[in-house]
């Protein structure tokens, strides 16, 4: 706005039609100078925004998904009685993991045994079942967030700091056309918008970690600027192709059928984290050959992997059939396959903060990786929730055939969904005061170069100070469904090791730290030292 101001001014005074005395251009000199005020002041209301978009994000609505087998006797007794039992044994049936007459009582323990249990049924067994695990996040294969990612990656970067090994996005191509997310970005627009989440998550790589970014003809040449901005050049791997076949309507031009992905190292300077992968033989009666790899000898079947991937097919074939979600963007799991074994061991985590159909965390699962995945979309409860408890299960397709040939299928498991508050949860309710001009036009001459905001509430409307000496607090002004135990844990960047009705108790360096949540049972100090831990997400501005 200065700089259009700055603009319209000269144009005016260039202009050799304009004739101006003193008189004139000192009135112009005037206009400018309360101009630049009016433009200041409305820049506050910007900055305000900004704020609440960067300020963390309260986590809501909190489940654990575990199977069977993890549980205790007398919990699985007590999931039997219980009368959300058949909500859940539905939720079995349609996902094809029981019949229609399934009897949880006399189920087969064998066939049975990965079943997974959803703590949104049995929310009053749910501290029960956490208390089985001394150490919960060490226990936890992963965490699917519903929530925009930008959101996400600001609200974890504290507890993930380095502590990621791989990074896979498959984003918007920038393409033009919708589909179950926002695609008809510009140019400019779309590198913004991967930028800021590009930057965020460079955070969470550990230094021997790698990011793989995939794209198409329509964004890739933007990707790799992107990536040599944030990453540096030094820092480039590889620009792999991936070559599949399949259908073509295209008669104006050669059909596309490939897709670039970008491979960046966080730094060279370290070790960086990268296992040669081979591709099985085409002939199965060809013998194992040596080869070495700086260290010792290792024995391996087929040839090594090149950049150029023609070996995985697309959806279009019969044998991806299993696979299919009937999700546009979807990706095949021998493709992140691929990706995770060459730049990650076991255990190790792997984060995709555009999630789509999930998968990348279903391919880390079953390769044994812990796992976090970001989704946006409506998508996030039909299709990505229903397939990790399917994966979870060890229900076969993918890449699940040919694992469990070799026993390295990981099959049941335990993670955590929830949500994030957005940004529009924060502006619905957030509490500013409702200004009248006498309140901002007053005698005080200074009004434009006050912060407006400092009378106002934010969030500080859950506080009740009326009484003296009397501190109340009540959350439920904001949101009903707040998870404590993962705010605090996100805001504190510090690991859970165990939750019970009253406290979460947190992994601080060498010594384990305890923060009390239930804040209706609170004392007065304990609750001033409760609020100063969720002062960002309350208050935010000078």
């Amino acid at each position: 706005m200065t700089e259009q101001l700055d603009l319209y001014l000269h144009q005016i005074l260039l202009n050799e039609e304009n004739k101006f005395d003193q008189k004139r251009l000192d009135q112009l000199k005037t206009i400018k100078t309360f101009a630049l005020k009016i433009i200041e002041f409305i820049a506050q209301f910007e900055d305000e925004l900004v704020r609440v978009w960067n300020k963390p994000k309260f986590a809501r609505n909190g489940n654990y998904v575990i199977t069977i087998d993890k549980l205790s006797a007398e919990i699985l007794k007590k999931i039997t009685k219980h009368k959300n039992l058949k909500e859940q044994i539905k939720e079995w049936q349609e996902l094809g993991m029981v019949e229609e007459d399934f009897d949880f009582k006399n189920r087969d323990e064998k066939k049975h045994r990965y079943l997974p249990i959803d703590t949104k049924y049995f929310k009053n067994l749910e501290i029960e079942i956490l208390s089985l695990f001394d150490d919960l996040d060490e226990a936890l294969d992963g965490r699917l967030i519903h929530s925009e990612n930008y959101q996400a990656l600001n609200t974890l970067q504290e507890k993930y700091k380095e502590k990621v090994q791989c990074i896979y996005i498959d984003p918007p191509f920038n393409t033009g056309s919708d589909f179950a997310y926002v695609d008809k970005f510009q140019d400019s627009t779309w590198l913004s918008l991967m930028y800021d989440r590009i930057a965020l998550a460079k955070k969470f790589l550990r230094d021997d970690g790698s990011f793989y970014l995939h794209l198409d003809q329509n964004a890739d040449y933007r990707g790799r600027e992107l990536m040599d901005h944030i990453f540096g050049v030094e820092n480039f791997r590889n620009q792999i192709i991936w070559a599949y076949t399949g259908a073509s309507e295209a008669k104006d031009r050669f059909p596309a059928k490939h897709d670039i992905i970008w491979f960046f190292v966080k730094t060279n300077k370290a070790n960086f984290y990268f296992d040669r992968i081979r591709v099985p033989y085409k002939d199965k009666n060809k013998k194992e050959s040596k080869w070495s790899d700086g260290n010792h000898i290792r024995n391996k079947l087929g040839t090594k992997c090149l950049d150029w991937f023609s070996d995985i097919p697309s959806f279009m074939t019969a044998s991806q059939a299993k696979e299919i979600l009937n999700f546009k963007t979807q990706k095949s799991e021998r493709l992140l396959e691929r990706f995770i074994k060459a730049s990650s061991n076991e255990n190790h985590y792997i984060l995709d903060f555009f999630t789509g159909s999930a998968t990348t965390i279903a391919t880390a699962h079953k390769l044994n990786r812990k796992w976090l995945g970001v989704e946006m979309g409506e998508h996030f409860g039909t299709v990505d929730l229903p397939r990790m408890k399917t994966v979870l299960f060890g229900k076969i397709f993918g890449i699940s055939k040919e694992l469990e040939k070799e026993n390295k299928l990981k099959k049941g498991g335990f993670f955590k969904y929830y949500s994030l508050e957005q940004y529009e949860d924060t502006l619905r309710n957030m509490k500013y005061k409702d200004y009248q001009a006498d309140d901002l036009f007053s005698a005080d001459k200074k009004v434009f170069e006050k912060y407006v905001f400092y009378a106002d509430q934010k969030f500080a409307h859950i506080l009740d100070t009326s009484k003296k000496e009397v501190l109340k607090i009540d959350f439920e002004k904001l949101y009903a469904d707040i998870d404590f135990s993962e705010t605090v844990s996100n805001i504190l960047g510090l690991p859970i090791k165990r939750i019970t009705k009253e406290f979460v108790v947190l992994q601080d360096r060498d010594e384990e730290r305890e923060v009390k949540y239930d804040y209706k049972n609170m004392t007065e100090e304990e609750k001033i030292e409760f609020i100063k831990i969720l002062k960002p997400l309350l208050w935010w501005g000078k």
